[in-house]
Formats: structure tokens, C-alpha cells, sequence
């Protein structure tokens, strides 16, 4: 029910059957999209399969959020936190290395690539490098304005020593 209030507009399928029956769905074209969790599905090579036979892709896009927690007693909450921070700062360890390395171990590849990221497309990203061509229009606006304040400083000078009041320039 919270997806439909995030979402207002969006014409829900929800599948009764599973993973294959939204497959299925998206197939027969009964939907536009596809929203799947990454952690409840990368680990199946039959879900990865149907992922590539449809041509879809992982994105790092949220559809909604559904937080998940490990089951602990509130006593040893704080210690395992602790060590979960201690294990990522100082020796790189978190869930997300600990399942790339699970993949890798047992040999798990799918027959395409389904991360989105890893396709290296060219898109627009609030990190991209910034070329020269891209500040060719923001240099030439300064040098314009720069140009600007040159020749209003010229003619408040001008009028300046002829004796004249100036519109121009700071007054003191």
C-alpha cells in the first residue's frame, strides 16, 4: 500500500506467484517495468537468466525502501555494530564485498551483464568530467562581462577627468 501512495500514477501488476509469474507478466507486456530487489534475486542463477533473456538491467533507482536489520538482542546491538563498522573501516569487510566474493568463489557468471553501471553507458552524472568544450560558454560569459566592466570603467574615467558627473562608478 506505501508503493501506491509513493506512486500514484503507476498501473500496478502484483504477482500472486513469484518471481516467474512477474517475469511472465513483463513478457506478455501486461507492464512497463519491472521493479525487483537486488539482494532477493542476484544470488538465483534462474531469476539472473530471465534478467538477461528480457534484457533487463539492475539500476541503482529506488522504487521504495523496505529496511531490513539482522535479528539481535537489544544487549548486543551496540557490540555488533561496533564490529560491523570495525570490520568495513579497517579491513574492507561488508555485506556487499562479502557477496561479490561469494560470487566469485563459486564460479557464479550470468550470460550478460545485469548491472546497469557496468554497461558503460555514456549518461550524464552529477560526477562526470568537466571538458574544456563544456566551459567554452560559462568563460565567455565572464569574458564578456569582464569586457563590460572594462569599457563602463573607461567611460566613468573619462568623464571623470573632463569634470562631469558620472552615472558610473562608486562615489565616495
Amino acid at each position: 500500500e506505501e508503493i501506491r501512495q509513493k506512486w500514484p500514477d503507476g498501473k500496478w501488476v502484483v504477482s500472486k506467484g513469484g518471481f516467474e509469474d512477474m517475469f511472465e507478466a513483463y513478457a506478455n507486456e501486461e507492464c512497463k517495468v519491472l521493479a525487483i530487489g537486488r539482494e532477493d534475486t542476484m544470488m538465483n542463477k534462474n531469476i539472473l537468466a530471465s534478467v538477461c533473456d528480457l534484457g533487463l538491467v539492475y539500476t541503482e533507482s529506488v522504487v521504495t525502501e523496505n529496511p531490513i536489520a539482522f535479528p539481535i538482542r537489544p544487549q548486543l546491538a551496540s557490540a555488533f555494530s561496533y564490529w560491523m563498522y570495525l570490520g568495513e573501516k579497517t579491513h574492507g569487510i561488508d555485506l556487499e564485498s562479502a557477496k561479490q566474493a561469494f560470487i566469485q568463489e563459486n564460479g557464479f557468471k550470468t550470460q550478460c551483464k545485469v548491472e546497469l553501471s557496468s554497461l558503460n553507458m555514456k549518461e550524464v552524472d552529477d560526477f562526470a568530467r568537466v571538458k574544456p568544450e563544456n566551459m567554452f560558454l560559462p568563460i565567455m560569459v565572464f569574458v564578456a562581462c569582464v569586457l563590460t566592466a572594462v569599457v563602463l570603467q573607461l567611460i566613468h574615467e573619462s568623464k571623470r577627468k573632463k569634470g562631469r558627473t558620472s552615472s558610473i562608478g562608486r562615489k565616495s
